[in-house]
């Protein structure tokens, strides 16, 4: 999650009418993102960075390129996004504010983890963290635990990532009107927690942390927070063969999925596949052939190999429990050949 500025004002007195508009453009900007709007999102944006810029207002300048690289990132206009990230960087440099450096060389970390490039992410990240705990801002510093937090479970080291995990829900638990205020960060660091705790089999405790994470984005008006832990959940319950209570959540999912601009990459790659295996499994093969047919499509389009494989052995199973012998020999076929290479 990138570290927004979560001071009450971008600059100035909350009263002067050049922050009201900074404020505006900020927010008319993130209306315009949610409604799938990222041009007229960019243009609200650069709006507010000429505004600053023409004020000679450098808080505001840095915090709009700070949206401004998120937005590329989502985009994925990585050049531009970087450029606008490393901008912001140099002008909290310029402000000599430590809390503004922490958050700026943050969403720069991100930014290299949402690319995939998680070792210079986590390189920044570590930077960020030991900036924000000088600046002793309990917000930043809880963030930049989280999302250091995801790039060591990424990076499979579960143990160190549960630790700063831990620590980030419990800066969160200390700052006073957290988790009313802070709730969607909260549900990203808490979620990241229960994910943790399921992958070292503590399932238990797991699901409860992520049921926590889905609460308190719903408590947020967060639906993109609420997709991503309810997706988590469901796919930790479907990896148990939990199946009804995953299919529930599936369907929440599907809901949801429609008022997020960027439905996160699990769900896209993974909620159609797993929820034709679960109807499979509940013997329920119409509506299994349905989704197994559009998630081959989608691992065509995307020329993903192994989930086309993957795909078609769930179809010739499937084809087999309708009785349609030829579909389900062709389908295990073409499975074959692609788990040969051929």
């Amino acid at each position: 999650m990138t570290l927004r500025n979560l001071m009450a004002r971008i600059n100035g007195s909350p009263d002067s009418p050049q922050d009201a508009e900074l404020r505006r453009l900020s927010e008319a900007g993130d209306v315009a993102r949610r409604e799938r709007q990222p041009e007229l999102a960019l243009g609200y944006y650069q709006h507010g960075l000429e505004l600053a810029r023409q004020h000679n207002t450098l808080p505001g300048e840095e915090y709009f390129l700070g949206l401004i690289g998120e937005l590329q990132t989502e985009r994925t206009r990585y050049e531009e996004a970087e450029s606008a990230l490393t901008d912001a960087i140099t002008i909290a440099e310029r402000l000599n504010d430590m809390t503004r450096r922490a958050r700026a060389l943050g969403n720069l970390g991100v930014h290299y983890f949402r690319r995939g490039m998680i070792v210079k992410a986590q390189n920044v990240l570590e930077q960020a963290l030991e900036l924000a705990r000088l600046s002793t801002d309990g917000p930043v510093i809880a963030l930049t635990l989280a999302n250091l937090g995801n790039v060591y479970l990424k990076q499979n080291n579960t143990t160190y990532a549960i630790r700063l995990l831990e620590e980030g829900a419990a800066r969160w638990q200390a700052i006073p009107s957290s988790p009313i205020q802070y709730a969607a960060q909260v549900a990203y660091t808490v979620g990241l927690l229960g994910q943790a705790r399921v992958l070292t089999n503590d399932t238990d405790r797991g699901y409860k942390l992520i049921n926590q994470a889905i609460g308190f984005a719903r408590q947020s008006g967060n639906a993109d927070q609420e997709l991503l832990w309810s997706n988590a959940l469901a796919e930790a319950l479907f990896t148990h063969a939990t199946y009804p209570e995953a299919l529930d959540l599936y369907k929440r999912c599907e809901t949801l999925a429609i008022k997020v601009a960027q439905p996160p990459a699990e769900y896209m790659q993974h909620h159609l596949l797993n929820r034709a295996t679960i109807h499979a499994r509940l013997n329920q093969n119409e509506i299994a052939l349905g989704y197994a047919t559009q998630a081959l499509m989608q691992a065509r389009e995307a020329l993903d190999r192994p989930a086309e494989a993957r795909t078609l052995t769930l179809l010739a199973d499937i084809y087999k429990a309708l009785h349609n012998m030829p579909e389900a020999i062709a389908s295990i076929q073409a499975a074959s050949a692609l788990y040969n290479g051929t």
